[in-house]
């Protein structure tokens, strides 16, 4: 069973609203489409409680813990397995035992951390963190951003304060387009991890735009869009991945946001600043595929970006080898030309990076 919450609460809406009326005729109110991703996967002890949720939580503590970040639900979706929050700066994820929170702006979801573990602990039944996965692109204005995330060894001082054993990573050229990446890399057993259901298939693709087309960019306006329901069908979103149940949201004066899930468990997000000067756009979904090439192409016909980078996480339970070869193989994407490619390989999981631009005219 599906269940959509649109928020009632007008002063929240406008308020998220007012968030987004932001431009770079300004350069206080600039607005920062690039965002924070963190996901954290929880266990039990031994002796741990039989049936730990994260989405035991109540929701007026999840709304707590998004004041500490400086964000605020927008509208809920959720089914038998995952629940998914539009926010007033992109989305958050809660399943059983892993928590996505993806927040653009000059948002500050590190903070949150420590009283998220109490959370998890307190309300959910969960004592250990399992995995943790920090990552970003690198910002167009970090100087506007909020402390602790004004610089990456800033993030990764906080993370190495809560979290041993942890790792940071750049990749990318670092004087241009890179990709930033924290995870745990301790020598917990194989045998000790919790094992991952059919429900928890934990493969991820990420696409991050920049230097979008302008008559794309157009669509996600209130100039152009009455609503996120015309933005989503004129743009060609519902159709990139079937069978989502989706929950979208346009912005006032510009942007958009989308979540979706299906049965499964499995979602897809969307986040859209469009202003030509700087225009932004980031996909991601967990739907497990051996072939990504499809998804990917068609999020490309959908925005026309002029660059982008593409990271694929693939675990264990995921088909790993295909997937990664694939991403390998891709050296041209319709006029896109791959421009580096790095891969990684930690305790449980491959990971390959990938940078495109588009052919010169």
């Amino acid at each position: 069973m599906f269940v959509n919450c649109r928020s009632q609460q007008t002063e929240r809406i406008a308020h998220a609203a007012r968030r987004r009326s932001y431009s770079m005729s300004d350069p206080v109110q600039f607005f920062e489409g690039v965002e924070k991703l963190l996901e954290i996967w929880f266990a039990t002890g031994d002796n741990g409680n039989l049936s730990p949720d994260l989405r035991k939580i109540p929701r007026k503590e999840l709304e707590m813990l998004l004041k500490i970040v400086r964000c605020e639900i927008i509208s809920f979706t959720r089914n038998e397995q995952i629940d998914a929050y539009v926010l007033s700066e992109s989305s958050m994820f809660i399943s059983k035992r892993r928590f996505i929170l993806k927040t653009c702006g000059t948002t500050t979801p590190l903070l949150c951390l420590e009283h998220l573990l109490l959370l998890a602990e307190q309300y959910a039944g969960f004592t250990e963190v399992e995995d943790v996965f920090y990552s970003r692109r690198n910002y167009k204005r970090p100087d506007l951003q909020m402390t602790p995330h004004k610089h990456f060894d800033q993030e990764v001082r906080l993370l190495d304060s809560i979290f041993q054993d942890g790792a940071a990573y750049c990749l990318g050229a670092v004087n241009r387009d890179c990709w930033y990446l924290y995870t745990l890399n301790s020598p917990v057993k194989m045998s000790k991890r919790s094992p991952i259901t059919a429900e928890e298939q934990d493969q991820t693709l990420e696409i991050l735009m920049t230097d979008l087309d302008s008559e794309v960019m157009s669509i996600f306006t209130k100039e152009e869009c009455l609503n996120a329901t015309e933005a989503t069908k004129k743009s060609g979103i519902d159709k990139i991945i079937p069978n989502m149940v989706i929950d979208d949201f346009l912005f006032d004066p510009c942007g958009y946001s989308m979540n979706g899930i299906n049965k499964n468990g499995c979602y897809m997000t969307i986040h859209v600043t469009p202003e030509p000067e700087c225009s932004y756009v980031s996909f991601e979904t967990n739907v497990p595929a051996d072939s990504y090439k499809e998804i990917i192409g068609k999020v490309l016909n959908t925005f026309q970006p002029g660059k982008f980078m593409i990271t694929c996480f693939t675990s264990e339970t995921s088909n790993p080898k295909e997937t990664t070869r694939e991403m390998r193989q891709l050296t041209q994407l319709g006029e896109y030309e791959r421009q580096d490619l790095q891969t990684c390989h930690f305790k449980n999981y491959d990971l390959v990076y990938a940078f495109f631009c588009r052919f010169p005219s």
